[in-house]
């Protein structure tokens, strides 16, 4: 594995929780595990949902968001893997 993978993630200004870098490790190895179904998946990390949002005053300050979000287009998912299994 990689040694980058091996420390904690740092934002540049102070290393990350390790619920976060434990969170985010849990998403790649998802998105890995969906190879097959790329086409219809889609990664939506927190600065674009920030981006995407700014304009709406009701949400809480931007660095409160530090997740991401994984989307599914269901037309689009293979026959294999099966996601049930």
């Amino acid at each position: 594995m990689n040694d980058q993978l091996q420390k904690p993630f740092e934002s540049g200004r102070v290393p990350l929780e390790p619920e976060i870098v434990t969170s985010r490790r849990a998403l790649i190895d998802v998105i890995i595990g969906l190879s097959n179904h790329r086409d219809a998946l889609t990664v939506l990390g927190d600065h674009a949902v920030i981006e995407v949002t700014q304009h709406i005053p009701a949400l809480p300050p931007d660095d409160t968001t530090r997740d991401a979000d994984l989307g599914v287009i269901p037309q689009l998912l293979g026959a294999d893997p099966v996601l049930e299994e």
